[in-house]
């Protein structure tokens, strides 16, 4: 008991400061209000509330109504609220386009006698149709700075870390974070999230390639507090982070552990027989290695492998060889990782090989070494 106490004191403490004057912060929508004290036309309330800092209030869900119940149910005056009849499509919407949807109305509503909404808590807290120049106390809302999101690193800046909202203690509802990582150039991002405790499902976060959040440009998501991939990498020294959070429950959130690695050169090897190995190989290799190895023979001849050892981490730091000197999937022969892998051999019927060794930042172990040689 004490814990949950002390968790809400922090919670409620930081609140305090997240709303501008005269708004309220309500920790189960994550949004600050007001009630005016006067009354006034709608068109009157719509400038009260921009005059304030906030906007007349809209509903982002189901949640934040019942809130509004809670908070104002019992007022004997129906404050307004910034939905309207739109006229031309006849339809009921909120002053930032959001729709009003059905079950916002309270009972038999909405009537014909108003083309404003205000909020009404009897006999269900819900929506009611009211002439616009009716005099009604202003409910305003604020979306307060939640988010710590920004810029983060440089091109002087090897590593560091981010974090959700709030964390270690809890992070808040309708949430839309974002965070831009550079690092220096000739660089590229990994980052590595541990812990990583969310609301499973609806609250997650995505990764991006660049400052970017174009879809095409995304490398991956995590919306699973038990997934096993929480690692990413980006192409280049740029990349984007997203944390997103519904309107119903949250957890503590998570960190996350970014570092710039430099490009690494390819190793080259030629002539008739040759061995290569992981990088630190027979100590344990680096996270987030991406190192690549072509294998040149004359031609008609082709290219013999033999593994003695190999010991990575299963599925999440691999070994793939490829017939070419391009590492495309048409290419791809053969795709190595765990512990299971040696002794084997592989006859690669080409005379370029290149194999691609990459690891994510969770586990290392000593890698890999084979002797090769032409036949």
């Amino acid at each position: 008991m004490r814990l949950v106490l002390g968790i809400a004191l922090l919670v409620s403490v930081r609140a305090a400061d997240l709303c501008g004057n005269g708004f309220t912060f309500s920790d189960k929508t994550s949004y600050c209000y007001s009630l005016s004290n006067g009354v006034m036309t709608w068109p009157e309330a719509v400038i009260y509330c921009t005059n304030l800092g906030g906007y007349l209030a809209d509903i982002s869900g189901g949640p934040e109504l019942v809130e509004f119940g809670n908070l104002y149910g019992s007022s004997l005056m129906t404050p307004w609220v910034g939905a309207f009849l739109n006229t031309t499509s006849g339809k009921w919407q909120f002053l930032n386009g959001g729709s009003v949807f059905l079950s916002y109305w309270t009972t038999n509503e909405p009537s014909a006698y108003g083309n404003r909404a205000s909020l009404r808590g009897l006999p269900k807290t819900g929506l009611k149709a009211t002439p616009e120049y009716s005099v009604q106390p202003a409910l305003c809302k604020e979306k307060p700075a939640l988010c710590n999101g920004g810029n983060f690193g440089g091109l002087n800046v090897g590593s560091g870390n981010i974090t959700s909202p709030g964390w270690p203690v809890q992070y808040y509802n309708n949430l839309n974070c974002v965070y831009y990582i550079t690092g220096p150039l000739n660089t590229y991002i990994t980052i590595f999230f541990d812990p990583y405790l969310v609301e499973n499902f609806v609250d997650y976060v995505e990764v991006f390639n660049g400052i970017s959040t174009n879809p095409k440009d995304r490398l991956g998501w995590i919306d699973d507090k038990n997934t096993w991939d929480v690692s990413f990498e980006a192409k280049a020294n740029t990349m984007t982070v997203v944390f997103h959070s519904d309107a119903t429950q949250t957890d503590r959130g998570w960190v996350a552990k970014w570092n710039a690695k430099y490009n690494v050169p390819p190793v080259y090897s030629n002539g008739s027989s040759g061995e290569l190995s992981s990088p630190n190989y027979p100590n344990d290799y680096d996270p987030f290695t991406q190192q690549l190895y072509y294998i040149d023979v004359f031609s008609p001849l082709n290219v013999n492998i033999t593994f003695d050892a190999f010991n990575t981490q299963l599925k999440l730091d691999y070994l793939e060889v490829y017939s070419s000197r391009q590492y495309s999937s048409a290419n791809l022969v053969a795709n190595y990782t765990g512990s299971t892998v040696a002794p084997t051999s592989l006859l690669v019927q080409s005379s370029s090989v290149t194999l691609r060794f990459v690891t994510d930042g969770e586990v290392q172990r000593p890698g890999w070494h084979l002797f090769w040689n032409v036949v």
